[in-house]
């Protein structure tokens, strides 16, 4: 699989990926920027980075990762390392996310301690558009600023247990709605979930792209939906 921004995955044997670098300018110092990046994410399944003279070779464990997750991982990474050289050309992303359910138990939580409602705080999500600011550790998820969890206290999440997390559940924190890319385990609030629609695999959130939010979830009783998340 060729990725448009100048990387290459070429075949290798199971719980092996090769990763070509097709930079054209200054491409050792491109290729060690994206193993660092890399590195730092410490993605779920990954047992060894090894640099190579013109890419990078990956072992993970097939257990924990696929594949093709872990390619669209790596092109999150190669396209961080883009946005840091400023070479990104940023994507607008309208993202359908479920606010009932077990993706959202937290929300009731999180809308307190914001000092809003339920209707209120998904207003918030979903009345403006937010970019990808960073991803995070681990499994390469991005983190979307939404300047509504400023008021979010750093001591309530460490007081926290943590719980169970599904693939794109909206984590709410002091540092913004982190979308997790895999599953796993979090202390963050669980205020929503993308939904998925038909077969398609959803698309992967680089650094520096535009994320809207749009309300998908069935209306509660005595309870109305933003308009601004309808649209």
């Amino acid at each position: 699989m060729t990725d448009p921004t100048g990387i290459t995955f070429l075949p290798a044997r199971p719980g092996h990926l090769l990763i070509k670098v097709d930079h054209p300018s200054e491409p050792g110092s491109y290729l060690l920027a994206l193993r660092d990046m890399v590195e730092s994410l410490n993605l779920f399944g990954v047992t060894r980075i090894r640099a190579l003279k013109d890419g990078l070779h990956i072992a993970f464990d097939v257990r924990i990762v696929g594949t093709e997750d872990l390619e669209d991982m790596l092109t999150a990474a190669n396209a961080a390392v883009r946005f840091a050289r400023g070479d990104h050309t940023a994507r607008i992303h309208n993202l359908s996310v479920s606010f009932d359910g077990p993706g959202s138990i937290d929300l009731p939580v999180a809308s307190l301690l914001l000092g809003t409602t339920e209707a209120g705080l998904i207003r918030r999500f979903c009345r403006t558009g937010h970019v990808v600011a960073a991803l995070t550790a681990p499994a390469a998820a991005p983190v979307v600023d939404v300047t509504a969890t400023q008021a979010m206290s750093a001591s309530s999440q460490a007081c926290r247990s943590r719980k169970e997390v599904l693939p794109g559940t909206l984590l709410l924190s002091d540092a913004g709605i982190t979308i997790a890319a895999l599953g796993g385990f979090s202390n963050e609030y669980q205020v929503g979930r993308v939904v998925q629609r038909g077969t398609a695999r959803p698309p992967r959130l680089h650094i520096g792209d535009f994320v809207r939010f749009q309300h998908a979830s069935p209306q509660r009783p005595n309870e109305s939906i933003p308009q601004e998340c309808t649209r």
